[in-house]
């Protein structure tokens, strides 16, 4: 019988025990990721255990971690057969404006099941509490990415966001000029309009904001300066009108609903910082556009033509 509950701190443990199982082997890595022999999970220094599955494959990024997901409200279930934890899911929540209306949405960060537990509607079932408990928190939707093919298959009928692949040469100057300065995050967490309008989210902008606020305890963790590629600009657009952007390998575009209309200059405006992001050194981004948007806001004719689309899910609550 599984039972499936909310995360407790007595559980931390089992938490991290679960996660490192999902490395079938370990390697130490050099610093720029690039496997070197093979070690023990013991032997590796925590960023090489974070090389391999991120925050939850070392003990003191995991709880810093969970120390982010507290501060953001976040939510983790744990699926448990006769009191061992044998699966998880974790899920932030964020507010968005839509056609002036605000809505809740949810995102699934992460979903894990033990290997020797798989194939047996662990995962569904997993995803069907956290539908209940978004239900109840009156959240609209819930927003996930799979990470590989078993995953697809498993949102298939769930809905679809596409997720564009961008690189520099898809990009090419419109005669436009904007003018930015970069603020701090303190800044750009003051600016209450945010929400309006929200292209290239990947997590929500809530949960982001709250990450990046602790990446120098991360690199102070990992060793590394890894965490830092965070540029934050605000867009003077006429006298009165800015927008917003972070640019990262996931930028996200804050967008006055002004502008919503104007076809040409949000064109351009996208356009815009893309570049100043591969100008920043940044190499591969990727944009992410609800199916719904695509035809709201005809981003077909506004975006560069994808060099690849990547389905992600959206599930109904």
């Amino acid at each position: 019988m599984i039972q499936i509950s909310s995360y407790q701190s007595s559980d931390f443990e089992q938490l991290l025990s679960l996660n490192l199982t999902e490395q079938e082997e370990w390697w130490h890595v050099s610093a720029n990721l690039t496997k070197t022999e093979k070690a023990t999970w013991e032997q590796l220094t925590p960023f090489e255990r974070f090389a391999h599955g991120g925050w939850w494959s070392d003990p003191q990024t995991l709880k810093l971690h969970l120390k982010i997901m507290k501060q953001a409200q976040g939510k983790i279930y744990l699926a448990r057969k006769k009191d061992k934890v044998i699966g998880e899911i974790e899920l932030v929540f964020g507010s968005e404006i839509r056609e002036k209306i605000p809505i809740l949405r949810g995102h699934i960060i992460w979903l894990y099941v033990h290997p020797n537990h798989r194939r047996k509607g662990i995962a569904k079932a997993l995803i069907q509490h956290a539908k209940k408990e978004a239900a109840k928190l009156q959240a609209k939707c819930l927003l996930v990415e799979p990470e590989d093919e078993k995953s697809e298959r498993m949102y298939a009928t769930q809905g679809r966001i596409h997720e564009y692949k961008l690189t520099p040469e898809l990009f090419q100057p419109q005669g436009h000029q904007f003018h930015y300065q970069e603020i701090t995050i303190e800044e750009l967490q003051k600016q209450s309009h945010l929400h309006q309008r929200i292209v290239g989210t990947y997590y929500l902008p809530h949960y982001d904001l709250i990450r990046i606020q602790y990446y120098p305890q991360l690199n102070k963790i990992l060793g590394t300066h890894y965490f830092k590629e965070y540029i934050f600009l605000k867009i003077q657009l006429t006298s009165t009108l800015h927008a917003y952007a972070i640019l990262s390998p996931q930028p996200r575009l804050w967008i006055p609903l002004a502008l919503r209309k104007n076809k040409e200059k949000l064109r351009n405006l996208i356009t815009f910082i893309f570049e100043e992001s591969f100008i920043y050194g940044f190499h591969d981004l990727s944009i992410q556009i609800p199916q719904s948007w695509v035809h709201d806001l005809d981003l077909q004719l506004i975006l560069p033509q994808p060099r690849e689309i990547i389905p992600s899910f959206k599930i109904g609550v």
